[in-house]
């Protein structure tokens, strides 16, 4: 009796948490950034969208998932891009030769960066990101960060 109960109410609920999910996943007004990478050499170029302000300044880099993240130990390279009209596109070279393996690519909107936009896209999106929504917003103290990550592989 007591297991025909308990999956009866779980499957009442299944229904509910797929539909939640679904909601979350579909959030007006929420903010993204989409990127892809592609290896020219020993560079990646890296071209995305995102739905944030013209002139928004975004951190692109190359991480090592097996260094620790104190103190940005575990960035390889970055560089620094701005959308413009709904896209963006910069290429990562790494200094130093880089081993084959498995690395991972991080797009991040930090409301702590330099500001081009004259103040226009901390108006939009808050001084702290407080204004930032969506399942790409992250939470480091009081301040809200929008930032994709993926893995890629790397070919030398």
């Amino acid at each position: 009796m007591w297991k025909s109960l308990k999956t009866k109410r779980l499957a009442l609920l299944i229904p509910q948490l797929i539909l939640l999910s679904l909601l979350g996943a579909c959030i007006p007004n929420a903010q993204h950034i989409d990127a892809t990478a592609v290896q020219e050499g020993k560079a990646l170029v890296v071209s995305g969208t995102s739905n944030l302000p013209d002139q928004t300044f975004l951190v692109v880099a190359l991480v090592d998932p097996s260094q620790p993240t104190d103190m940005n130990k575990d960035v390889i390279v970055q560089e620094f891009v701005l959308v413009k009209d709904g896209a963006f596109k910069v290429t990562l070279t790494p200094w130093q030769p880089l081993a084959a393996g498995k690395y991972q690519l991080r797009v991040r909107f930090d409301p702590n960066s330099y500001d081009p936009s004259k103040g226009v896209v901390s108006a939009e999106l808050g001084t702290k990101g407080e204004k930032l929504v969506g399942n790409q917003v992250v939470q480091q103290g009081d301040v809200k960060m929008l930032e994709t990550k993926q893995e890629i592989e790397y070919k030398p």
